[in-house]
């Protein structure tokens, strides 16, 4: 099984990564067209919205340094199945044939 989906609450802090440790890459698929929840402005190169700061949040706490890749809904789960992404941070509906093949962080 795969980690696909991820919603994150905290109440409390936790713990920062320690001094020193270097973040490895980790490929982040994410929608393009989605503007406030997960956008790209192709002109800039810049990613911007919900989904991208959570990556962003979830990179620094868990020490990875998340490299944005555009996935579209048809190709989420077979990019996660080859290794193209890691994490899947999208909407993403919950059925009994999504969880036969990969695994949710939440609804």
């Amino acid at each position: 099984m795969l980690a696909v989906t991820l919603i994150v609450a905290s109440c409390t802090p936790s713990p920062a990564v320690p001094p020193g440790v270097e973040p490895s890459s980790q490929n982040v698929g994410v929608a393009v067209d989605l503007p406030g929840v997960s956008s790209l402005d192709g002109a800039a190169g810049i990613w911007s919205g919900f989904d991208i700061d959570l990556a962003r949040w979830l990179g620094n706490r868990a020490n990875f340094s998340p490299v944005f890749v555009a996935t579209v809904v048809g190709e989420r789960i077979a990019r996660l199945k080859r290794g193209d992404v890691q994490l899947v941070i999208e909407a993403f509906s919950i059925t009994d044939e999504n969880q036969q093949q990969i695994d949710y962080a939440g609804p």
